[in-house]
C-alpha cells in the first residue's frame, strides 16, 4: 500500500475519479454512440449540442484528477516497485485517454456543435464524423477501463 496516511486516501480519490469517468465513457460506448448512429442529421447535431456542455466540464476534471493522483502515488507516495509500476502504468493509460479525448474526440464535438441542425452541409455524407468519433471513443474507453482495473488491483494487492 502507498505509505503514509495520504496514500490510501489518494488511492481512493484516484480510483473514484477514474471509475466515474470510465463509467460515463462506457455508457457512451454501449448507449449514446449507437443511438447517435441511427439518428438523423438534425437529431444528431441537436443531441451533441445538448450533451457536450454537460459532459465536457466533468470528464476532463475526472480524468485529470485521476491522472495526477496516480502520478503522485507512483512518484512520491508508493513504497514498493510494484506499486510504483501499477500506478505509473495507470497514469500512462490515462494520459493516453486524455490525449485521445483532446486530439480525436474534442475536435469532432466542436465541429458538430458548430453545425446548423436545420441545414446539413452539402457533403455531409462524406464528412459525417460519427464513425471516427465512435472508434476513438472505444479506444479511450478501453484505455481508461484498463487504468481503472490496474489501479484497483494495485491497491488491493499492495494492502
Amino acid at each position: 500500500m502507498p505509505t503514509g496516511a495520504a496514500g490510501p486516501v489518494l488511492a481512493a480519490v484516484g480510483i473514484a475519479a477514474n471509475g466515474l469517468a470510465t463509467g460515463i465513457m462506457l455508457a457512451t460506448v454501449i448507449g449514446v454512440a449507437p443511438y447517435q448512429g441511427v439518428q438523423s442529421y438534425r437529431e444528431y447535431v441537436a443531441g451533441v449540442r445538448f450533451m457536450w456542455p454537460r459532459f465536457d466540464p466533468i470528464m476532463p476534471a475526472l480524468n485529470l484528477t485521476a491522472l495526477l493522483v496516480y502520478l503522485v502515488l507512483a512518484i512520491l507516495v508508493a513504497d514498493s516497485g510494484p506499486v510504483r509500476i501499477g500506478f505509473g502504468l495507470a497514469a500512462v493509460l490515462l494520459a493516453g485517454t486524455v490525449l485521445i479525448s483532446v486530439t480525436k474526440n474534442l475536435p469532432v464535438n466542436r465541429y458538430v456543435a458548430s453545425l446548423d441542425p436545420d441545414h446539413p452541409p452539402a457533403d455531409w455524407s462524406d464528412r459525417d464524423p460519427r464513425g471516427h468519433w465512435r472508434r476513438w471513443n472505444v479506444v479511450r474507453t478501453g484505455s481508461a477501463s484498463t487504468a481503472f482495473v490496474i489501479a484497483v488491483l494495485t491497491t488491493a494487492f499492495a494492502g
